[in-house]
């Protein structure tokens, strides 16, 4: 993490390891994992994401001095997240949420399903579910279920904060979206692998087991 922190602060700038932190921090506080903090070792990954983006920075400012600081610091980061570059990449969530059609497609067509169905699964008031609604019960359907849990969670964290961090730069473009590619994909795969492992367990006309009975069909 703190390596990958590194080299994206050296590819993107302050927005790289900026959503990486935030995201991390985002899932331990939704999840209550909030006081394992200190075992992550912020001390020696600090020390870690120094030694790999402070060469590149270094030898850079010894190059180029100023100009490189202005142009990469202030022209390309601070002004493109609070000013704003060109007008036509000037917008609002409803940018990225347009794009993000064109985007995911042809997946964007189930999206909705597989974001509504890790909605009623989070905010589940008897625990752990299977795909029909139904309590899991025994200990190892439980634990599967619960895992499943865990990573539709982190998956919608990470949608979330990462089209909220999006959102707010005042400069949009259309690539800027690809951070937001990966847990749609992962929501869309875990719906995916739902409707296809699970037994035609519900009656026609049930909504979600219509859903499992067409994936299966396409």
């Amino acid at each position: 993490v703190y390596i990958g922190g590194g080299l994206s602060l050296m590819g993107k700038g302050f927005l790289g390891p900026g959503l990486i932190g935030l995201l991390i921090l985002t899932d331990m506080l939704v999840s209550g994992r909030i006081r394992q903090l200190h075992r992550v070792g912020l001390p020696v990954g600090g020390v870690v994401f120094v030694l790999t983006c402070l060469p590149w920075h270094h030898s850079m400012w010894l190059y180029r001095g100023e100009r490189w600081f202005h142009e990469l610091i202030i022209q390309n980061n601070l002004s493109r997240f609070v000013i704003g570059e060109q007008d036509q990449a000037v917008g609002d969530v409803g940018f990225y949420l347009r794009t993000l059609g064109i985007a995911a497609f042809p997946w964007s067509a189930i999206l909705p399903l597989a974001v509504l169905r890790a909605i009623r699964l989070l905010r589940s008031e008897d625990g752990p579910v299977r795909g029909d609604g139904e309590p899991a019960r025994d200990d190892a359907a439980s634990d599967v279920v619960a895992r499943e849990v865990d990573c539709i969670r982190l998956l919608c964290v990470w949608a979330v904060v990462t089209l909220g961090v999006l959102s707010y730069s005042v400069t949009k473009y259309y690539h800027y979206l690809i951070p937001l590619l990966p847990p749609v994909a992962g929501l869309v795969g875990v719906w995916l692998d739902r409707c296809w492992s699970e037994g035609d367990t519900t009656a026609p006309g049930d909504g979600e087991g219509d859903q499992r009975r067409v994936v299966r069909v396409v």
